[in-house]
């Protein structure tokens, strides 16, 4: 049996009154990803992506393709976040892409960043734009946010 205790501080477990522990916030959502590189690329939502919120962890599922990025080729493809990213990464998988390999993603500050580690190099694990034009990506990632 798990006893449950409601207070000002949340929701709290098993006598376990300390207020870190509780939980104390839930929220669920849809966003909207966006070109998070500055060089206008269109994310196409081919269904809405949407988001939960337990405590400071987010859990993400998105299904979108990209557009407009065939003549970029210097910049690492990434998209916005729904939330403030509260720690200084995150990290999640491409289930699906019509790209044809196998894709990961990388949460920074910056965005949730396309990447390949298939690659010897580091400095080529992020995805370049123009290798994405009119590709579809099916996945999800987590972070922490700030509050």
């Amino acid at each position: 049996w798990v006893r449950l205790h409601s207070n000002c501080s949340g929701i709290q477990f098993n006598g376990d009154t300390a207020a870190a522990n509780a939980l104390d916030d839930y929220e669920e959502g849809t966003y909207t990803p966006a070109d998070a590189s500055g060089n206008g690329i269109t994310y196409t939502a081919d269904s809405t992506a949407r988001y939960v919120k337990i405590g400071m962890l987010v859990y993400v599922q998105f299904d979108f393709t990209l557009s407009n990025c065939n003549n970029l080729t210097t910049e690492s493809a990434r998209f916005t976040l729904p939330l403030s990213l509260g720690h200084s990464y995150g990290s999640g998988v491409v289930g699906w892409t019509t790209l044809h390999r196998s894709c990961q993603l990388h949460i920074a500050s910056g965005g949730a960043y396309l990447m390949d580690n298939d690659t010897s190099t580091e400095s080529s694990i992020y995805l370049k734009n123009n290798e994405l034009n009119n590709k579809r990506f099916i996945g999800s990632f987590h972070y922490v946010t700030t509050t």
